[in-house]
């Protein structure tokens, strides 16, 4: 068990920070503060020194810097949510049409396949519609029968990857779902990371067990049209980041896709504002040239 430590106030967190090489030059240790205080908090903040090597046991980093990148870690994530929430209602949107435009499907039946085949996920589900104010008047109507369409309107993502693949395991009519089954549990990786506000950038290329997997053939195809190799995917989280965006432009229109690509620009330029601060770290600088490739560079497919 980890020893427990004290609550430090301010002052003494920036004095903590001082004692492992962090300083307070390009910012002095009122904005510091003040940052702390408004913008984010000491952990979230003080993690990112993780991405910078220790010389003699300190670390050689302005405080300044480790703000920029949580302003920057932050902007990611809200890039990767609002991606993740475009496939989430396309992917709905396509369980409909397939369901709709199969007459062996019956809407209440399909339903009771699912709750068969994932009861605590579906148990789980319609618990949380109980207990959803905003969505009482649906849980009244409908909690003794659910339809199709009224499961798909409240499963969560999690939900959604198991339906998936009962659907492809039960139906025909299933080619439209299958990077959807391939993809679906990495990019909901993402999206709980981005939806919680975990870091993203800490831990990115680090050869642990846990950080790393080895890529499929489909990935690795499709990685290889973006420029990206085998030592690139190797890195679990950069793997799930592609994967969602090959969901997205699998299942998402024209518009959305233009729309989140001219995010990524605006998010690239931003993270090349203080590039001065990272002109040392092959680590970040590699982060940042994967990461275009994913998100601004158009594929070659």
């Amino acid at each position: 068990m980890t020893a427990r430590k004290r609550l430090l106030a301010y002052p003494k967190l920036l004095e903590k920070m001082s004692d492992i090489g962090i300083s307070f030059n390009t910012w002095d240790k009122k904005q510091a503060i003040e940052f702390l205080q408004e913008k984010n908090y000491y952990y979230k903040v003080s993690s990112y020194r993780k991405l910078f090597p220790k010389v003699d046991g300190k670390y050689n980093i302005e405080f300044a810097t480790l703000a920029d990148i949580a302003v920057i870690d932050m902007r990611l994530r809200y890039l990767l949510l609002g991606i993740c929430l475009d496939i989430e209602h396309s992917i709905k949107t396509t369980i409909m049409d397939l369901a709709t435009k199969n007459h062996k499907i019956d809407g209440y039946n399909i339903v009771k396949d699912y709750a068969e085949y994932n009861s605590q996920g579906y148990n789980n589900t319609i618990k949380a519609l109980s207990k959803n104010t905003y969505l009482k008047n649906i849980y009244l109507k409908h909690h003794q029968d659910i339809p199709i369409w009224v499961l798909v309107e409240v499963m969560d993502f999690g939900n959604i990857c198991h339906f998936i693949k009962m659907y492809c395991e039960k139906y025909s009519n299933k080619n439209r779902l299958k990077k959807a089954k391939q993809l679906s549990s990495y990019a909901r990786h993402i999206r709980n990371a981005c939806a919680h506000s975990n870091v993203l950038l800490v831990d990115m290329l680090v050869d642990k067990t846990e950080n790393v997997l080895s890529p499929s053939a489909v990935i690795l195809s499709l990685g290889e049209s973006f420029g990206l190799d085998r030592s690139d995917l190797r890195y679990r989280k950069l793997h799930d980041i592609f994967s969602l965006i090959i969901l997205h432009r699998e299942y998402c229109g024209d518009k959305l896709k233009r729309h989140r690509r001219l995010e990524a620009i605006e998010l690239a330029k931003r993270s090349k504002r203080y590039m001065k601060y990272y002109e040392e770290n092959e680590d970040l600088k590699k982060i940042y040239q994967i990461l275009c490739k994913i998100l601004v560079k158009q594929s070659k497919t």
